[in-house]
């Protein structure tokens, strides 16, 4: 669960929700009942379809405050049904639900992307070691070009077994990296430091709200406005494509044609989805400001001297030679990113790291201490599952991966994905647990930080398929859900409730799934090819990821230690002096602000600002903090909506476009 998962109800807690208990005042009780596990169900075979096909349409799935919506409507049906839910029921539900709205895009979309990678043009135009770069594609991550999988367009078909096979083993074997190393953060910093955690006493104020009857009332008032604004916008929005006469463009309004004579280059559209606008509402007007800026900057005004300036168009040549007026804002974004953006993301991912890393020093030392003490205890009389079996699990699984790794890829030197997978991993989630406990800050390892070590480690004496396997199948590297996975630990202590029901909704969750998003990807791609204009995110992102693997696999991007040493630099400055700023002139401008928007083209950046605006500006000062208490709810309400008229437009899609085959 996110740091910041339990915003939701954040206001409602702080102005007089019933007090929670201290931690350990009560007997945990277990909540991962039936009724529980039928609503973690439901919200996989309800929300996992249409959050994949928003995820391929639009580019966006519908995230954890959707599904949370889902929960709001279960427990008003129990209460009809005179059935109370206990706040342990109530909390396992709240894990559950979270947990399956991350698996709306699985490693299985992957298999497709390898395949149309194979075939596709960009791909064709390379080669590593001499040999044409489709070829070096292994038959374990997609099929041979001339395979009739790619007619077939379904999982289910034998020269798939190898890619599907290599791809669960990673997904289970990260999955039970994370779960472990949870664990054993939460025996450290939960149970011997004893952080705070701050948004986990907000995780639970949730749980009080939805389990009191009154509160619980407020919350389907506030809910129910949003939810049919989502619907109806969303009919417009998602049953035009499937009619084949869309009203609105999807997934964005693109405006490079109308603005290319003045400012060439430059990345300019909006999305039409609600979310990001919505979502921004949540957003801190600071730091969507400093979003936006940092987005024009960059995307707008960053493109265009690249392409007008001598000095910079120097520097990046191959941008200049690429572009041309009237190219749409697709093109422009992949081009942009590859040849001008992409070392400069990695260097400013790496830098902004070290920087977190240095505020929280105090907290990320002292987690040496905490695992000894956890571990010379013996975990006699922890509440958490058993520490010693979670780092044997956690060795087990991070080991197994670098086995299957250096089995897959023999010439690459072993050292790298054993420090990348034993010790990088693990001090990133440690740094992550540390800092969600001690601030509610999130935090997780920079983007294309394998990529990057990959790319400058020399290995002379690897195979075509081993160099392009190497950069797009790496060893796990765990780490991404510690911090919120121990806040979520500490929210269910607070609760009164096991973590080891956690544990056991997580893997359920993980199970139900990735077993849903499998067969909902097999549908939809039988539907239609992917990519396609019946997916149009997928013509964008798709050939930007080619153009990228293809670049990392043949050395083709101007990636170098000075580079990335130089926007490391230049984004620590520019983090520091935002930091600075807003301490000095007291407004709550914050440097995080800086990486979305170095990473967040101003299609989903002025959405953001602008439904963050509204929100402060406009609904704070009309409504108070009427507003503040119903927000997140109307958020909820919107997404809901909206992914209920994508899952109506799914089922459209497929009586539209289903082909009978008769014997006759």
């Amino acid at each position: 669960m996110a740091a910041s998962s339990g915003s939701l109800a954040a206001s409602a807690y702080l102005s007089g929700s019933r007090r929670l208990p201290p931690m350990g005042s009560e007997r945990l009780e277990g909540g991962l009942t039936w009724r529980a596990l039928l609503l973690v169900i439901l919200a996989a075979l309800v929300f996992i379809p249409a959050s994949t096909y928003l995820y391929l349409v639009a580019g966006v799935t519908l995230g954890a405050v959707g599904t949370y919506a889902m929960l709001v409507i279960f427990t008003y049906i129990m209460r009809m049904m005179g059935l109370e839910l206990r706040r342990q029921e109530v909390f396992v539900m709240y894990v559950g639900v979270a947990a399956v709205a991350g698996l709306a895009s699985s490693a299985y979309f992957l298999v497709i992307y390898r395949m149309y990678f194979v075939e596709s043009p960009i791909a064709r135009s390379y080669t590593v070691m001499g040999v044409p770069l489709p070829e070096a594609v292994p038959a374990w991550l997609a099929p041979p070009r001339g395979s009739s999988a790619y007619l077939a367009r379904t999982f289910f078909h034998p020269d798939l077994a190898a890619p599907i096979a290599a791809w669960t083993v990673s997904m289970v074997l990260g999955m039970l990296a994370e779960l472990s190393l949870v664990i054993v953060a939460s025996h450290a910093f939960v149970e011997v430091q004893k952080l705070p955690f701050p948004f986990a006493r907000v995780d639970a104020a949730v749980v009080e709200m939805l389990s009191s009857g009154e509160r619980f009332r407020e919350v389907v008032r506030y809910l129910m406005p949003g939810f049919y604004l989502g619907l109806v916008y969303g009919f417009i929005l998602y049953l035009g494509p499937s009619l084949g006469f869309p009203l609105i463009p999807l997934p964005f309004i693109d405006f490079p044609r109308l603005t290319s004579a003045a400012l060439p280059g430059a990345v300019i559209g909006v999305a039409t989805s609600l979310m990001p606008w919505v979502g921004g509402m949540v957003v801190p007007l600071g730091i969507s400001a400093v979003a936006l800026a940092t987005s024009l900057a960059v995307w707008v005004f960053g493109n265009y001297l690249a392409l007008t300036n001598p000095a910079l168009r120097s520097l990046f040549p191959e941008w200049a030679a690429e572009y041309y007026q009237g190219m749409d804002l697709t093109r422009v974004l992949q081009r942009s990113q590859v040849r001008v953006w992409l070392p400069v993301q990695i260097g400013a991912a790496l830098g902004f790291a070290a920087l977190v890393l240095l505020k929280y020093r105090k907290a990320v030392a002292a987690t040496g201490r905490a695992l000894y003490l956890s571990l010379k205890g013996g975990g006699g009389g922890s509440s958490l599952p058993p520490l010693r079996l979670a780092l044997a699990c956690y060795l087990a699984s991070t080991l197994a991966s670098v086995a299957v790794f250096h089995y897959l890829m023999p010439h690459f030197p072993l050292a790298v994905p054993l420090v990348m997978s034993l010790v990088v991993g693990t001090l990133m989630g440690f740094a992550s647990a540390s800092i969600v406990g001690e601030s509610g800050a999130g935090f997780s390892a920079p983007g294309f930080l394998w990529h990057t070590i990959v790319y400058l480690t020399p290995a002379p004496n690897l195979t075509p398929q081993e160099a392009y396997s190497v950069f797009v199948y790496p060893p796990v590297i765990a780490g991404s859900m510690t911090g919120g996975g121990a806040q979520t630990i500490k929210a269910a202590l607070l609760t009164g409730t096991k973590p080891s029901d956690v544990v056991k909704v997580w893997v359920i969750a993980f199970l139900a799934g990735t077993l849903v998003n499998f067969l909902s990807l097999d549908m939809f791609w039988r539907i239609a090819p992917i990519p396609s204009s019946a997916y149009p995110s997928t013509v964008v992102s798709m050939p930007a990821t080619a153009m990228i693997d293809a670049l990392l696999v043949t050395r083709g991007l101007r990636i170098s230690p000075q580079m990335l040493a130089g926007s490391a630099a230049v984004t620590v400055a520019l983090a520091a002096a935002i930091e600075a700023l807003g301490r000095l002139l007291k407004v709550g401008v914050s440097a995080s602000g800086l990486m979305i928007g170095l990473f967040s083209p101003p299609i989903t950046a002025i959405p953001m600002f602008a439904g963050s605006a509204l929100s402060s500006l406009v609904l704070r000062r009309r409504f108070g903090e009427r507003w503040d208490q119903a927000k997140n709810v109307v958020v909820a309400g919107v997404l809901l909506g909206e992914g209920l008229a994508a899952t109506v437009a799914v089922i459209s899609l497929m009586l539209l476009k289903a082909v009978w085959l008769w014997p006759w």
